[in-house]
């Protein structure tokens, strides 16, 4: 389109999208974004990824509240047990939209009303802002749960690998960092703010890449434990923590017995895999 011609109604394209179907748009996009990276109007050296939510078009009045039990009961397929039913229950009644079903109910840090929506997944060029992927999703949809398959794709399409992946706090889980370590991707992502107030935070425990191993305030030193899906533990010995002034909120009340250290561990020592040099 011109510059000096007028844009189509949104209407229009919502005919024009139910009449092509989506894989004809995603052809049409995939091609925009080649002939960007072919142009080198746009690279895949660092790639910002960010989700947003979008409020559904639909009115509250269309908002009803509906038995979990009954909801689950009657889309639970033959073979999902009943402790995976159980496990999606977040209450004893939950929203739903009647007009548009696919709109979960969501919130962001702004605004902490729940409200119907949708989640857009977006992976954009450093460079200038070139989108090279975009996901839609229910508003519910953790972020961490998108983020490989969008890596995934921005590759395919661009045929080279990304070589660092930058986002916000929201997507600061140790799957997310091993996902990307893996891949050899640098992850450029902030860490989420400490759920535990202690006087001893994470923060200041450092890790020591060298000898792999975490360095306390105090100056003592936590050796790895055993690994874990996500990441792995660290472990001090009680003997250096036995005259620790900071004792007290590193250990619970039991004292430093055996089964208090292993505690100890999962609560304040957990951290996630070395990070690779282009991480550090």
């Amino acid at each position: 389109m011109a510059l000096h011609e007028q844009l189509p109604h949104h209407s229009s394209l919502t005919r024009i999208r139910e009449r092509w179907g989506k894989e004809r748009f995603r052809r049409i996009f995939k091609r925009t974004v080649e002939a960007c990276l072919k142009a080198t109007i746009a690279t895949t050296e660092v790639v910002p990824i960010d989700a947003s939510l979008i409020r559904a078009h639909v009115s509250w009045g269309s908002l009803t509240e509906q038995h979990v039990v009954d909801v689950l009961s009657e889309n639970q397929s033959e073979h999902e047990s009943e402790a995976e039913r159980k496990g999606r229950q977040s209450g004893k009644y939950k929203k739903i939209c009647t007009t548009d079903p696919d709109a979960t109910m969501a919130t962001n840090a702004r605004n902490r009303r729940l409200e119907p929506a949708y989640k857009q997944h977006t992976a954009v060029d450093d460079k200038v802002g070139v989108i090279l992927d975009v996901a839609v999703t229910t508003g519910k949809t953790n972020e961490g749960e998108v983020i490989e398959p969008q890596v995934d794709e921005v590759e395919a399409i661009a045929g080279v690998d990304i070589k660092v992946v930058t986002a916000d706090a929201s997507y600061a889980y140790a799957k997310v960092n091993g996902a990307l370590e893996r891949r050899g991707i640098g992850a450029l992502i902030p860490a989420k703010a400490e759920p535990i107030k202690s006087r001893v935070p994470l923060r200041h425990f450092r890790y020591d890449a060298k000898n792999d191993a975490l360095k306390c305030s105090r100056g003592r030193i936590l050796r790895p434990a055993r690994p874990i899906k996500h990441g792995r533990f660290f472990y001090s010995k009680a003997k250096d923590c036995a005259r620790c002034p900071l004792k007290g909120d590193c250990y619970p009340k039991g004292g430093l017995t055996k089964q208090s250290l292993s505690v100890t561990i999962i609560r304040h020592c957990s951290a996630r895999p070395p990070p690779s040099p282009a991480m550090e």
